[in-house]
């Protein structure tokens, strides 16, 4: 079996060095990208195995990141292990339902780095689609109790994000750059109106989604409710061109 190639992408170089030198003592061959862009850019360029990626970036966060890999057919597959200092639970549920494969909170030993990239490179990765960044027109997203409800791409990743999350709250502004786009100018009140046509629409489950006003979002459903969330099939992007 060939070395495999892990991806690296953290903005702090010591702590990409010493994760690096963990690793490659444990065999695999390391790359480095200190941004989201260079991370999409170093993907197209050599195809990694996993991907170790920190949450906080400068520029593309490392959740848009995430959104664009686990959303374009052609790297979906890939692992993705996401770094992070947010150690809260309701954080690291939210990374999950982007479609992180693992998540670890910093500060971490590198035994345990290792021991979960060892074990996630073994097991593999099932891709699993995304929706995409903007809306597209209603269809089945997610069934309560047996009924099925549809919803556009931009409500579906809001109840996916709301139900991974359930019970703990999630702030206006942090739910509408994890809906919205990281990358813009969003707050609560850019989020609000979706929170209203999704409530609409779930019929008498929306409200389940409980407002805390000045604070943000938590969604509670009954003991013993049955949620299914639908998956989306991702957008079809055309192929990259590799000059020679």
């Amino acid at each position: 079996m060939g070395q495999k190639n892990i991806l690296i992408v953290e903005d702090d170089p010591d702590v990409a060095l010493t994760v690096g030198r963990a690793l490659s003592e444990e065999g695999y061959q390391c790359t480095q990208a200190g941004s989201g862009t260079a991370a999409l850019a170093e993907v197209m360029r050599q195809r990694p195995d996993l991907i170790l990626l920190d949450r906080v970036l400068p520029g593309v966060s490392g959740d848009d990141v995430l959104r664009e890999l686990k959303g374009n057919p052609a790297t979906a597959d890939i692992p993705i292990i996401m770094l992070t200092g947010k150690g809260d639970e309701a954080d690291e549920l939210v990374g999950l339902a982007l479609g992180a494969d693992d998540y670890i909170a910093k500060p971490f030993s590198h035994k345990r780095l290792c021991a979960r990239v060892e074990a996630l490179l073994r097991r593999g990765v099932t891709a699993r689609p995304k929706p995409g960044s903007g809306d597209v027109p209603t269809r089945e997203a997610i069934r309560i109790n047996g009924t099925s409800y549809g919803l556009s791409d931009r409500e579906h990743l809001l109840i996916t994000t709301l139900v991974a999350a359930q019970g703990f709250l999630l702030e206006g502004e942090h739910l509408a750059k994890i809906v919205l786009g990281e990358n813009e100018d969003v707050g609560d009140e850019d989020i609000r109106p979706l929170v209203d046509a999704l409530r609409g629409k779930l019929g008498p489950a929306g409200e389940w989604i409980q407002q805390i006003v000045g604070k943000g979002y938590v969604f509670c459903a009954p003991p013993g409710t049955r949620i299914e969330i639908m998956r989306r099939s991702p957008k079809r992007r055309p192929a990259a061109h590799h000059p020679r």
